[in-house]
């Protein structure tokens, strides 16, 4: 990248471990990025001159295009990317390798990408369910350390939903929002207990009932 020697080794240390990027490491999608650097900008160029438009995040390639492909400029377009791959001594998953046209679900780094970007319907349905199950276990008294960490990951899931579906996630963050209360035993509204009738065994003064 046109540093000195004595810098990159530095920067290469503080970056990395033990020659490598470990997955989930902050930096590493920020260097995976730029191990294309000399070469995809001649690729992307070259792909807008016939309309195609070009993305990619970490080892995940996109390329879309308005107009329907011929069979022999995707075998043309697949060739170019799977070029600039090996040329940089990688190797290509095939199995994953998909051609999405239109009329039918288009995926892009496992978004929905057809008129808007969207989650898939299934992936929806699993953090509603996930919400669900959380308000089961509060509710049969499962309070411990494991139920505060399943929280934590489930919002997670939320707030990714929230990104592209905001109605939906906030309602699930309003029961989100009730199951915490039972878990740290604050006292819950009437309110919200009508609304949210799976936690309403816990009581005005938020302390959980006697019974099983």
């Amino acid at each position: 990248m046109g540093f000195s020697d004595d810098v990159a080794e530095v920067l290469a240390m503080l970056t990395t471990k033990a020659g490598g990027l470990p997955q989930g490491a902050v930096t590493s999608s920020y260097l995976a990025n730029l191990v294309f650097w000399n070469y995809e900008p001649g690729l992307v160029e070259n792909l807008e001159v016939s309309g195609l438009r070009y993305s990619r995040y970490v080892d995940d390639i996109s390329v879309s295009s308005k107009r329907r492909l011929r069979a022999e400029e995707q075998t043309r377009l697949v060739s170019q990317i799977y070029g600039m791959l090996l040329h940089h001594d990688f190797q290509p998953k095939r199995s994953k390798h998909e051609v999405f046209k239109a009329g039918k679900s288009m995926r892009t780094t496992k978004l929905l990408s057809n008129k808007r970007v969207a989650l898939p319907k299934e992936q929806r349905k699993n953090t509603r369910s996930a919400v669900y199950a959380l308000e089961k276990r509060v509710s049969s008294g499962d309070l411990g350390a494991d139920v505060t960490k399943e929280i934590a990951r489930v919002a997670s899931r939320v707030g990714r939903l929230g990104s592209f579906h905001a109605s939906e996630a906030n309602a699930l963050k309003k029961r989100l929002n009730v199951v915490r209360q039972a878990v740290n035993l604050v006292p819950i509204l009437p309110t919200q207990i009508a609304q949210y009738p799976v936690v309403a065994m816990i009581n005005m003064d938020g302390v959980l009932p006697p019974w099983e």
